[in-house]
């Protein structure tokens, strides 16, 4: 008993050994690759490139002017032609930034919400697959985090992709077909449009009741934003959607649908395209038996739209492979349990 005993006290100090050596190769690995991100951008002024993107839309609209650059009003453009002048989200979100406009207070707390909500989420997937997630467990996911280009490139850059991983893993610990799916459903459409398709985080039961709730406090958020954004801002982005077109160029990382599909059938049908497919992933979703299948295809029904692919965006595979990987472990070790008990 005392071996035993000893055996547990000896595990969980190696955890926390093994968590502070995680926390720290992380923030090693992160602050290096930052500065070595910022040194290389510090000519061309590229640092925190997406969050001052965000902050310059938030300053166009209190001076009155269009939150759209006349860029993207004019013609064709394409996304990385409009950072800092131009805007790609819709313009009920730039309200939600107005807290992280300033400068240092507000650049940190954005990034502080934004890795909060992709490590709690980890954690809680941890948490709620594992029954009581080891701290040998949360330091692998932390460290292996910290080791890949989507993590650090989406800080670096202050993307808000980073928090919205975090949404996507705090989905999977809401549970499928869950009214607040419907709530997370809109949040994320108001903020960036594609999150609109977790409404299909659903059973055909619950996707009635999910479609609806998200409708609602989709035209809620809609209403409530209008004092301060205007009917003009939307007419613009519905003129700035039509005119992006996918950039395809290396730094994308790997092609889109709406680049592989752009040569053969034109700009317009490769980009409705991502539309069709993340409704069809989404479609097939909805009617699958299995959690862990339904998550994936609701995963990549977010990445379907996307027209230009970042490193960032690859989180979302990040969280998708965690839920995957401690599912599995979580099933196998209930299995055992279960064999073992009698």
């Amino acid at each position: 008993m005392v071996t035993r005993v000893r055996i547990a006290v000896g595990l969980v100090r190696l955890g926390w050994v093994a968590l502070l050596i995680a926390a720290a190769l992380s923030i090693t690995i992160i602050v290096s690759s930052m500065v070595v991100q910022f040194a290389s951008a510090a000519l061309s002024g590229e640092a925190f490139t997406d969050w001052r993107t965000y902050v310059n839309a938030v300053e166009r609209l209190q001076v009155g002017t269009s939150i759209y650059a006349q860029g993207q009003l004019a013609g064709p453009y394409t996304l990385p032609d409009m950072a800092l002048v131009g805007y790609a989200y819709p313009p009920a979100s730039v309200p939600l930034f107005l807290p992280f406009t300033s400068y240092p207070g507000g650049l940190v707390a954005w990034l502080l919400l934004n890795v909060g909500l992709l490590v709690t989420g980890l954690y809680a997937v941890l948490r709620q697959e594992l029954g009581q997630a080891r701290l040998t467990d949360l330091a692998l996911v932390l460290l292996l985090l910290a080791l890949i280009r989507p993590f650090w490139s989406g800080l670096a850059l202050g993307n808000v992709n980073v928090g919205l991983a975090g949404v996507l893993a705090w989905c999977w610990v809401i549970g499928r077909g869950r009214g607040s799916i419907a709530l997370v459903a809109a949040l994320g459409a108001t903020v960036k449009s594609i999150p609109g398709v977790l409404v299909f985080w659903s059973t055909p039961r619950t996707f009635p009741r999910v479609a609806i709730g998200t409708a609602v406090t989709g035209v809620l958020l809609f209403l409530v934003s209008l004092p301060f954004v205007g009917l003009q801002s939307w007419f613009d982005y519905g003129l700035a959607l039509s005119n992006a077109q996918p950039s395809c160029h290396e730094d994308t990382f790997i092609p889109s649908a709406a680049c592989l599909l752009q040569p053969v059938f034109g700009v317009g049908v490769a980009k409705l395209s991502g539309i069709v497919f993340a409704v069809v992933l989404g479609g097939f979703a909805l009617v699958s038996r299995s959690s862990i299948v339904a998550f994936a295809l609701v995963t990549f029904a977010l990445l379907a739209p996307v027209t230009d692919f970042h490193p960032h965006y690859l989180l979302m595979l990040y969280v998708l492979i965690v839920v995957a990987g401690v599912s599995w472990i979580g099933g196998r070790r209930r299995s055992d349990a279960t064999t073992v008990s009698p």
